[in-house]
């Protein structure tokens, strides 16, 4: 046999095989996780408690390799701000240190990356970082500067989630791991904090409902890097319907509008009507199970739903007092334009007396103003309220110059979510600045031709 007959009977070598992403069995091992975790809480096994506390190490230690592998990092900070409506009132309730311990780790982060934080310069985390220092500088003027502090805090920290989200840059693969283990998280989390809900102190549900909200928000985000991928699509669509249950029975009716526009955005973002109707029908199956579980908080959403369209109540009953404390802030903001100070809401409550329109609600009580809205217009008055405003419309701005469908709905959904959310809530929630800062990374950090958010 000559050498060409030889080498021409030789076997061509396999093509390497592709290796498998190291967020892929990390993201497996928290889906496992999160399932054993909630079939231990649901059965009675565990005190939700400790399997709280399990699935907060275990998120905290993805966030902390992520000083070295970003994209493990964007997992475990997304895993963190999930957990933190329910961290905070069942776990971290001995001191300011135990409350902080997540907006202490990102201040971290910050200074870690401070160079970085320096050189941002979208309008986005511009008008953000100009409403922080204005906040800041307003503490001088509170009544309660401790409340201020916090609230500053609270806002400022989300650039170390900014941190997280850069780092791992808009990738495909790590969007779709990060948004599936979020929406399993979210579930798992939800099923196992309502079974044993009735054993803990009374938890206010605007707060609660950001645990399954915040995976819908994470699955916007990563759903439109997977248009190449219609099965990973109808999973992640999945998930985001079995979540906005999980919202409806939160009977957070605030929580629960976001989270209809979040799917309203997926159903828009779905590359075939056909497509986008199977996902919403086999997220309904399992949401009909989950109802019918939880039939007397299925009630009380129905009845909360009925009543703010009642003409017959009467505005406190209709809006849980949100009118009154919103009619205040505006009685204040009146006598103080350029406001009280950060933090001093509560306090100007409690001396603000009858005021014509106002009932009997929490009269001279130290009473927070429950939204993020009239908290800035009373607190920061003209300033903040003009800075809040441009912040949240420039995500519909952006979206709109790109030219992008999906970047200008992308843009839509966040002007929409925190112009609805802050109504209900104040600017602290992570959910909503999540959702704010991977915006603000899809609209304005350049994109490889071969990255998954073109038209």
């Amino acid at each position: 046999m000559t050498a060409a007959t030889a080498r021409a009977h030789r076997v061509a070598p396999a093509p390497p095989r592709r290796r498998r992403p190291a967020i892929a069995a990390w993201s497996a091992g928290y889906i496992v996780l999160s399932l054993a975790a909630a079939a231990a809480a649901v059965s009675g096994l565990l005190d939700f408690r400790v399997v709280l506390t399990a699935l907060n190490v275990a998120a905290f230690v993805a966030a902390i390799v992520g000083l070295r592998r970003p994209a493990i990092g964007l997992l475990g900070i997304a895993m963190l701000c999930a957990l933190d409506p329910l961290v905070g009132p069942l776990l971290l309730n001995g001191g300011l240190w135990r409350w902080n311990t997540l907006n202490y780790w990102l201040l971290v982060v910050m200074f870690l990356w401070a160079p970085f934080l320096i050189r941002v310069s979208d309008v986005h985390s511009r008008l953000l970082q100009a409403l922080v220092v204005l906040l800041t500088l307003e503490i001088l003027l509170s009544a309660d500067p401790a409340r201020g502090m916090q609230d500053v805090l609270d806002v400022v920290t989300s650039f170390g989630v900014l941190v997280y989200i850069y780092r791992a840059g808009v990738d495909g693969e790590t969007w779709f791991w990060v948004a599936l283990t979020c929406g399993v998280l979210g579930t798992c989390a939800s099923a196992g904090f309502l079974s044993q809900m009735l054993q803990f102190p009374s938890i206010n549900p605007n707060n609660w409902s950001h645990v399954p909200l915040t995976s819908v928000l994470v699955v916007c985000l990563g759903f439109p890097l997977c248009e190449e991928f219609p099965r990973r699509q109808a999973v992640l669509g999945v998930l985001a319907v079995v979540n906005t249950a999980w919202v409806f029975l939160s009977t957070s009716r605030g929580s629960l509008l976001i989270a209809l526009v979040s799917l309203t955005f997926l159903v828009l973002l779905a590359p075939r009507l056909r497509r986008s109707v199977v996902h919403l029908a086999l997220g309904g199956l399992v949401c009909v199970l989950i109802l019918s579980e939880f039939a007397s908080l299925r009630s009380t959403t129905m009845k909360r739903v009925r009543l703010l369209f009642n003409p017959e109540e009467s505005m406190r009953d209709r809006t849980s007092g949100r009118f009154d404390l919103a009619l205040g802030g505006w009685y204040i903001f009146r006598e103080h334009p350029l406001g009280i100070g950060t933090g001093g809401f509560s306090v100007a409550w409690a001396q603000l007396g009858p005021r014509e329109g106002l009932s009997k609600f929490h009269l001279g009580q130290a009473t927070p103003a429950h939204s993020g809205w009239v908290k800035v217009l009373a607190e920061n008055g003209i300033p903040g309220l003009v800075l809040l405003i441009m912040y949240v419309v420039s995500f519909s701005v952006a979206g709109r110059r790109t030219g992008v469908r999906r970047l200008r709905l992308l843009g839509y959904l966040v002007t929409a979510s925190f112009t609805f959310g802050l109504v209900p809530v104040e600017l602290s929630h992570k959910d909503l600045l999540f959702l704010a800062q991977g915006a603000s990374m899809f609209l304005h950090r350049p994109l490889a031709p071969d990255r998954r958010l073109r038209a």
